[in-house]
């Protein structure tokens, strides 16, 4: 059964293979952080980690840095294609430490 072209126009998303802060910043590509909890998933800035000169660390190494709203503690990472969707910061789930 062929996907409907809603969902083929929808970018994709990465995860696990070991990919690096790096991997996820170019024109083409831009992180968002995903509650494990909730659900919420927000495009993610990662420029203060890069500052810190973090961009070889593995994308699974800042997980525990990250809080959402809701109080957990810990979101995943994932890599989306394209740029990210221009918006206003959404700090709903942020890094911390």
């Amino acid at each position: 059964m062929a996907d409907s072209p809603a969902e083929e126009a929808r970018p994709w998303g990465l995860v696990g293979f070991h990919f690096t802060l790096s991997h996820g910043i170019g024109p083409d590509r831009h992180l968002r952080a995903s509650c494990r909890c909730c659900g919420r998933r927000v495009v993610f800035d990662p420029s203060p980690w890069m500052a810190q000169q973090l961009g070889g660390l593995a994308l699974q190494s800042f997980e525990a840095r990250l809080r959402c709203a809701c109080g957990v503690r810990c979101a995943s990472l994932e890599i989306w294609s394209g740029p990210a969707p221009v918006t206003g910061p959404d700090w709903s789930i942020y890094a911390f430490r």
